[in-house]
């Protein structure tokens, strides 16, 4: 029933596309280019759709282009970026980056991060700034009803400076092999008061996030693909098949900037940033039958009548800052943070109380080179914590750009790390040293080659990762990690080029990551029926370099060392993508390598990558 009311949407949707034919010369949208916008006004009759994020409000780029985007045949969060996420062989599930990516996170932290990329909260709510009303939706249907993508975006304006935002996206696959379906919905509103003066900003955002996932553990051995009925995925044994993870935070958001001169345009100000929120959540692991699943949860094994772990959490925030802008260029802000956890883990309940200072200075030196310091000291809980950093860009002749990033911090490890209940008995209770470390980023563009090259380096003490019994530990010495970038594109007649190559080296691989990874895209494009059709004909391959194996243990949602090593992993796509007027639609052809080799690849553990697929995919922009 579900999937013919989408089919049946579909069908009303694409009724009026010979309408769209006639506006092809309008402005049309993408959700995943994001440029920043130009000042200019809007004329009446003209589309203008741009957004942004409270991180920055003046910072606003637009959801509009006049080709197809790079990745409107992307769906999958996990492989968006050009640094992508190893995850379980279905969309939507458990992943982990393929590049060594630091993240500083200071305060309080739960851990439980395996989802982080498919949440609302970490890539960050989009306000709109319309002149007409806008609605943006793409659906991505594969192998059948029940494994699909889907994604909406809505903005309008009301009267008296309050705009409407909404951001919806579910990701819902049951997969090709026993137990393994995923469900992630993330729902944001976001209601915007904008003083016709310029005088203040107030925004109030919603957000709803649930991901689920059902866990097999993987398949019980590789050799089962040799077996005779081993085509019907479904009837290859996996380790477990009751088992489930449910992650789900609820947030209310308030924010308000107060200016006491018009800060946004003119040269000197001052304005107040305040913001306060609720969150509150759970991360829960249950497996309801494990009397069989002994080898499979080894030491967490307690009881055979299940096995459970949860994490409860409420979190009150608030922060104000004061921003200014004493001369010409020369600006900054301080200001404080505070929040509140009350951690429930069932058989003991805690509470944290964060509070951090925190301010940015940024100096002109001249026109081609400016300086911003940035920094945060932590109190109470956090005291000890603190993130230092400085950033740089400095123009260079022939409009060469540099950026420099430089960052110093100590914070702590997360609260799964240093306890864990497994039915309610104490599994550990750890005290983790603080790590200490340094992360240096830099980046060099060469806009006239379309040729960008960086370069990042991490030093850090009391590093932590999951050894081969998923138990934490520390790393004894200073970890070291280098990573060197680059992104290369051209152009030959209709053939365009899109290349992203990494190397990776470090002192002691100890999360087991790849060496080296690249990702490349050559496609086809031209314009077709007087030009109303933009068409595109391509290929996209990735190479991801032999490893130590990653393994995954669903009951932590962790990711720890292996013993095996795992082997090169190439997978090629092919796609067709078309774009006519604000109606996008394209065919993916996934794993087009299998047609050659039959080979079964893994990325983590002894879960199966997906076999050759199918999926289609449309999206369109409809105003008024």
């Amino acid at each position: 029933m579900v999937g013919r009311r989408y089919y049946a949407f579909i069908l009303l949707v694409l009724l009026p596309i010979s309408r769209m034919w006639t506006q092809f010369g309008n402005t049309n949208s993408t959700a995943f280019q994001q440029q920043t916008s130009q000042t200019e006004e809007a004329t009446p009759d003209s589309i203008s759709v741009k957004y942004f994020y409270l991180q920055d409000i003046t910072k606003k780029f637009d959801f509009s282009d006049t080709i197809l985007s790079i990745t409107t045949h992307a769906y999958d969060p996990s492989r968006i970026r050009n640094d992508e996420y190893f995850n379980l062989g279905n969309a939507g599930s458990a992943a982990f980056p393929i590049i060594d990516n630091k993240q500083i996170l200071l305060g309080t932290n739960y851990g439980y991060r395996s989802y982080d990329i498919y949440r609302l909260s970490n890539r960050g709510f989009r306000y709109y700034e319309v002149n007409r009303p806008f609605f943006d939706f793409s659906f991505t249907p594969v192998g059948g009803q029940k494994n699909f993508v889907i994604k909406t975006d809505f903005a309008r304006n009301f009267s008296d400076g309050i705009s409407l935002s909404i951001n919806y996206d579910r990701i819902n696959q049951e997969g090709f092999y026993q137990s393994q379906d995923v469900l992630h919905t993330n729902f944001g509103m976001g209601i915007w008061y904008h003083h016709p003066n310029n005088k203040r900003d107030l925004f109030f955002t919603f957000k709803n996030e649930i991901n689920t996932e059902t866990h097999n553990g993987g398949v019980t051995t590789r050799e089962a693909f040799s077996d005779a009925f081993a085509n019907e995925r479904m009837s290859i044994a996996v380790n477990i098949n009751s088992a489930a993870t449910r992650f789900q935070h609820r947030s209310y958001e308030l924010s308000h900037t107060l200016r006491f001169q018009d800060s946004l345009y003119k040269e000197s100000g001052i304005e107040i940033v305040s913001d306060l929120s609720l969150h509150n959540g759970y991360y829960k692991y249950s497996d309801e039958s494990v009397s069989q699943d002994v080898g499979f949860y080894g030491n967490f094994y307690i009881d055979s009548r299940g096995i459970r772990n949860y994490l409860g959490y409420t979190k009150i925030r608030t922060s104000h800052i004061i921003k200014g802008t004493l001369i010409k260029g020369l600006s900054g802000n301080i200001g404080f943070d505070f929040t509140h956890h009350s951690l429930n883990q069932e058989i003991t309940t805690t509470s944290k109380n964060d509070f951090f200072l925190k301010g940015v200075l940024t100096l002109p030196i001249s026109s081609a080179f400016d300086v911003e310091t940035s920094g945060h000291v932590g109190l109470g809980s956090a005291t000890g914590e603190f993130l230092l950093g400085g950033k740089t860009k400095i123009k260079l002749p022939k409009n060469i750009f540099l950026d420099a990033d430089l960052s110093i911090y100590r914070n702590r490890h997360s609260l799964l790390a240093n306890t864990l209940f497994v039915n309610g008995e104490n599994i550990w209770n750890n005290d983790f040293a603080r790590p200490f470390g340094t992360i240096i980023k830099s980046k060099i563009k060469f806009p006239f080659l379309t040729l960008a090259i960086g370069f990042k380096q991490s030093l850090e003490n009391k590093s932590l990762y999951w050894n081969e019994s998923s138990v934490p530990v520390l790393y004894d010495g200073v970890y070291t990690s280098s990573v060197l970038d680059l992104e290369f594109s051209f152009k030959l007649w209709k053939f365009n080029f899109h290349n992203y190559a990494a190397g990776q080296l470090f002192n002691n691989n100890i999360y087991n990551l790849p060496r080296y990874y690249s990702k490349n895209q050559v496609y086809w494009q031209s314009r077709l029926f007087n030009g109303n059709m933009d068409l595109r004909l391509g290929a996209e391959g990735r190479i991801i370099g032999p490893h130590q194996r990653i393994n995954f243990n669903p009951l932590l949602s962790v990711f720890y060392s292996g013993v095996e090593e795992e082997e090169l992993y190439p997978l090629v796509d092919g796609y067709l993508a078309a774009r006519i007027g604000q109606f996008r639609f394209f065919v993916r052809f996934e794993n087009l390598g299998s047609y050659i080799n039959d080979r079964i690849y893994f990325q983590i553990g002894d879960y199966p990558q997906f076999d050759r697929k199918i999926r289609l995919g449309i999206k369109w922009q409809l105003y008024d």
